[in-house]
């Protein structure tokens, strides 16, 4: 039977997508809360739903279904260390959350006591399960506080914790950062346990910290061939390859800051930013970091090939 089940959960979730993810969360918690004994495969099928959301949070939280989730579903996800938000984007979401579940349309300026009370009610139970102390004070003081909706207690503890932040301690829960935004959204390598890794990669880059890489070039889509390769990524730059070796959890690879090209010959381009690294898998050191290798003489940091 555990077989049985692990075997309809794997080929559930092998078939998320943003569009279905919270209506298939929504269900496994509503079998839980019939059945008298939870078995591991629904506990663990709500757990790789709530990942799924968290890792693609930013599409999964702009469908219709996720503002019509019950309250149960959603305290499910925004208590999650895993989604992939920042917290004045949760703060949105549930603001937004609330305003569809009591039929509130117009803007926080506009509204009536009667509209507030409305949202209030249902922001109640899960506005504590946002981390306020985490938000801006330029933002909780512009977007959080004109609603009316923050009980005073959560309010004053908001600034206190901005006027005398070392009376906090940093194991407190509600100062725990969740996930960064996931950096490589399409990619099918960087994610779950190797979000760090990511991370990592983009602080190495440099500049932008909250952009998003783009896959251009999948071998196992679109070939293993050079031309198949040239045909997607000429032109294109900065890039990073990223190679999972076969059989293992070793992954390796390198960045490029020049614009790949076709070259009948080999030819050389010079480049002071590029580099290759490693990163074992198989470590479980969860705060295994990637190695760095620099560039050694620039003007044969890439060559350019046809083959």
């Amino acid at each position: 039977m555990d077989d049985l089940e692990l075997t309809c959960e794997d080929i559930l979730c092998a078939n998320l997508e943003p569009s279905s993810a919270c209506a298939l969360l929504d269900s496994a918690l509503i079998s839980k809360k019939k059945q008298r004994h939870v078995g591991k495969g629904l506990r663990r099928l709500i757990d790789r739903c709530v990942t799924f959301i968290g890792e693609n949070a930013t599409d999964c939280l702009q469908t219709s279904r996720s503002i019509s989730l019950p309250v149960e579903s959603l305290i499910e996800i925004i208590s999650s260390d895993q989604l992939c938000l920042e917290e004045e984007e949760v703060w949105r979401f549930v603001l937004r959350w609330a305003q569809f579940q009591s039929d509130v349309r117009t803007h926080v300026s506009r509204w009536s006591e009667d509209e507030r009370l409305k949202v209030a009610k249902f922001l109640s139970p899960i506005i504590s399960h946002v981390r306020l102390l985490l938000i801006d004070s330029r933002i909780f003081a512009e977007e959080i506080e004109p609603t009316g909706c923050v009980p005073m207690a959560l309010s004053l503890e908001r600034y206190r914790f901005a006027a005398l932040p070392h009376q906090f301690g940093e194991t407190d829960p509600r100062l725990v950062h969740r996930n960064t935004p996931r950096l490589f959204q399409s990619s099918t390598i960087i994610q779950n346990d190797r979000i760090s890794l990511g991370r990592k990669l983009n602080e190495w880059y440099g500049g932008v910290t909250k952009q998003a890489w783009r896959c251009i070039y999948r071998a196992s889509v679109h070939g293993y061939s050079a031309d198949a390769f040239h045909s997607r990524c000429d032109g294109m730059a900065p890039t990073y390859v990223i190679v999972l070796i076969q059989n293992t959890k070793w992954i390796c690879g390198g960045f490029a800051d020049v614009p790949w090209t076709k070259s009948k010959t080999p030819r050389y381009a010079t480049s002071n930013r590029s580099f290759l690294f490693c990163y074992d898998g198989n470590s479980s050191n969860s705060r295994q970091q990637p190695v760095k290798f620099n560039i050694v003489k620039k003007h044969f940091a890439l060559c350019h090939d046809s083959k």
